[in-house]
């Protein structure tokens, strides 16, 4: 299970490369266990009711864009990271959203 000094590494350590925390997705079983450490650990920062339990980041990118890097939270760290167009809608940061994170659907099922 993921403790809450976990997190808390985990998002200085983001923070430490000037990333900022985006959204959070959870799982009900860890919203559980973290719920009395959420105001402290994610502020204001939405947090979503998930099948996975993960960590959104944004910065901007070098190359004029804004990057997104979303880090699993669990026993195999790993992280994927995609950009989108600074001025991007809505709609297209959700789409953005949901093909990563079913990309890291897929690969949380290859490690079980």
């Amino acid at each position: 299970m993921i403790d809450d000094l976990t997190v808390r590494g985990l998002i200085a350590q983001y923070e430490r490369f000037e990333w900022r925390l985006h959204h959070v997705l959870m799982t009900p079983e860890t919203q559980s266990a973290l719920y009395a450490s959420f105001k402290e650990l994610f502020g204001n920062v939405e947090v979503i009711e998930s099948d996975i339990n993960a960590i959104w980041f944004s910065r901007p990118a070098q190359n004029g864009r804004l990057a997104f890097e979303l880090r699993a939270l669990g026993n195999t760290p790993f992280a994927l990271v995609d950009s989108s167009e600074p001025d991007a809608n809505d709609i297209d940061l959700q789409n953005l959203f949901r093909r990563v994170e079913g990309k890291m659907r897929e690969r949380l099922s290859h490690q079980h």
